[in-house]
């Protein structure tokens, strides 16, 4: 174990033990150099030509992307990219702090698939003056670019009030212009922005997501299954008790418009469909179970359990935890381990209730799907670099945007025995005029669990 740390500080990474303990694997993450498989530092215009990453040994990051030591930002673009491996942060990191702005592009063609970490990560940060990060994905209007992403996305953003008024910004924008072009995973925006007095910082944080030409979303589950396409609220903020002074979290929104794309709420990815997907989430159901068993026999901390925890550990539960230790500041060890014990094994009863509630939805036919705020919308303005545009006050600068999602195919599958099949629900839709949309519905008899085929 690291020398130096407390007691208290060695607790925070004993949160995710649970939810680890079916996944934790045997090889602990190298720390110090290895924190990326490609570094990239901003330029100006800086070109970068093929990028294949497929080693084996395990790194936090496929290709970081940063400013270089004396502050300085940039634009680097990328022609042809293939990560062949998962890492446990990301397969795409860019972030800025400071007064810098960053922007990446990903011209021709991105092939990500993470299923540890996210796939695509922005994000920046300031105490003074405009931080601002921004990854493309695909050249809007493109038809040729060839984008698949199977993993998370992130845009993440921290502005705080220090000698000067901190505003941070970070955007993704994924342009999948044609029918070899997919996206499968969730999306999460978070901005925090940490205010004193005077309440001057700013923080935002967007992701866009554009399909066009038979390009294809599988959006996998969020909490409600709802996305708001208008920005106007983060379907992936923290709703937890603020346990941070001062600390405020708002301005994330996510992004949808569709021209001639296709929604797939049956398929997990391109070749694994909601059935298929549901026997790994049984897994990990099993494991969270057995990791309850494990919480109450933890009576000591090894090194690879702490490494383990300390590379994976949420930020948000991290500030969580940190509050419950405050509260026990003064008690025994004894009281302390037992209290965070305590919070393990609430943790992973709850993350148990959420997979449950995950395998309910696989069940072909059962899934409601909604899609929010359908129609006018208002989009941010860019300037001529790509650069998403404020006024003097740090508000967005936006214009109004019709996104009616027209001639979009919504997948969806059905249970024939039961007559049931999953539900397009728009709400607070604006839609003016008509628009057309079309259905296909899988009905698939070799996989459905009340009724299956015969293979002959």
């Amino acid at each position: 174990m690291e020398n130096g740390k407390s007691l208290k500080e060695k607790m925070l990474f004993l949160m995710c033990l649970g939810v680890l303990a079916g996944n934790m694997s045997t090889e602990v993450y190298a720390q110090g150099n290895e924190i990326c498989d490609e570094h990239c530092i901003l330029g100006q215009n800086l070109q970068m030509p093929n990028v294949i990453i497929s080693s084996s040994t395990e790194k936090e990051n496929g290709i970081l992307i940063e400013g270089d030591g004396n502050g300085n930002g940039g634009s680097i673009f990328f022609e042809k990219v293939e990560i062949k491996k998962n890492n446990s942060e990301s397969s795409i990191h860019i972030k800025v702090s400071g007064n810098r702005k960053g922007i990446a592009t990903f011209k021709e063609k991105l092939i990500v698939t993470n299923k540890l970490g996210y796939a695509l990560y922005s994000n920046s940060s300031s105490d003074s003056g405009l931080s601002s990060t921004i990854l493309i994905a695909g050249i809007e209007n493109e038809t040729k670019n060839k984008i698949q992403i199977i993993g998370n996305l992130k845009a993440q953003s921290v502005a705080k009030e220090d000698s000067g008024k901190g505003t941070a910004i970070s955007s993704i924008k994924l342009n999948l212009n044609n029918k070899e072009s997919f996206f499968a995973g969730k999306m999460e925006t978070e901005a925090r922005t940490y205010i004193n007095k005077d309440k001057k910082a700013l923080s935002k944080a967007i992701i866009e997501l554009n399909l066009k030409n038979e390009a294809t979303w599988y959006p996998h589950f969020n909490k409600n299954d709802t996305y708001t396409i208008d920005r106007s609220h983060g379907e992936f903020e923290t709703e937890k008790i603020n346990r941070v002074e001062n600390l405020v979290r708002r301005n994330s929104g996510i992004g949808v418009t569709s021209d001639g794309g296709v929604i797939d709420i049956y398929n997990y990815t391109p070749d694994k469909t909601r059935i298929d997907f549901s026997e790994s989430l049984k897994e990990e159901l099993n494991s969270l179970e057995s990791g309850l068993d494990e919480i109450s026999k933890l009576d000591e901390f090894t090194e690879e359990v702490y490494l383990e925890l300390e590379q994976k550990l949420p930020e948000e539960n991290m500030e969580e935890l940190e509050g419950i230790i405050a509260n026990l500041s003064g008690e025994t060890n004894e009281k302390i381990f037992e209290g965070v014990k305590k919070y393990l094994d609430n943790f992973v009863k709850k993350e148990i209730n959420i997979k449950k509630e995950e395998i309910k939805k696989t069940k072909l036919g059962e899934r409601t799907f909604i899609l929010d705020k359908v129609g006018k919308i208002n989009i941010p303005v860019r300037d001529e670099d790509g650069n998403i545009t404020t006024d003097e006050n740090g508000n967005l600068i936006t214009k109004e945007h019709k996104n009616n999602l027209p001639n979009t195919t919504f997948r969806i599958s059905s249970n024939v025995e039961k007559g049931k099949a999953d539900k397009i629900v728009f709400t607070n839709a604006t839609i003016e005029g008509s628009e057309t949309y079309h259905i296909q519905i899988a009905a698939d008899p070799f996989k459905g669990e009340e009724w299956k085929a015969d293979e002959n």
